[in-house]
């Protein structure tokens, strides 16, 4: 049982989502779960195409990206998106021309790489989005 308990905990991240295998474990680095107001949210755009806000935490972006998931393989980046800006309680927006209905309507990543505040060391943090034809918040 022991055994068990240590190979299961080695494919878990630390909120518990399960990755698929170790190539989304390194494209992610750590997946992390909608967070509800003031979190991450996908949506589609007031005027045109998706927009995704961030966390305000994530402030010095150095890249972000929607992946489709694929099991047994890593993530395949499917766009990277247009860095616009802060807005709405200072969240960095990011945006793509495509409607949100353009994405395929499986499970995708997004896919945040970031200088840390602390150290400044880039790292990478990744959501689901479980119904990319929908708000996700």
């Amino acid at each position: 049982m022991k055994i068990i308990t240590v190979i299961l905990s080695l494919f878990l991240f630390a909120n518990g989502t399960v990755a698929d295998n170790a190539k989304t474990r390194r494209y992610c680095k750590k997946i992390l779960e909608l967070d509800g107001p003031g979190g991450f949210l996908w949506k589609e755009s007031d005027h045109i195409g998706l927009v995704v806000l961030l966390p305000k935490e994530y402030r010095d972006i150095i890249k972000v990206q929607v992946a489709k998931r694929r099991k047994g393989k890593r993530p395949r980046t499917l766009e990277t998106l247009r860095l616009t800006g802060f807005a709405n309680g200072d969240r960095m927006h990011v945006r793509s021309d495509r409607s949100i209905t353009d994405f395929p309507n499986k499970w995708l990543f997004v896919r945040v790489i970031y200088n840390r505040a602390s150290d400044g060391r880039k790292t990478k943090r990744c959501w689901h989005v479980r119904l990319p034809h929908q708000r996700q918040d």
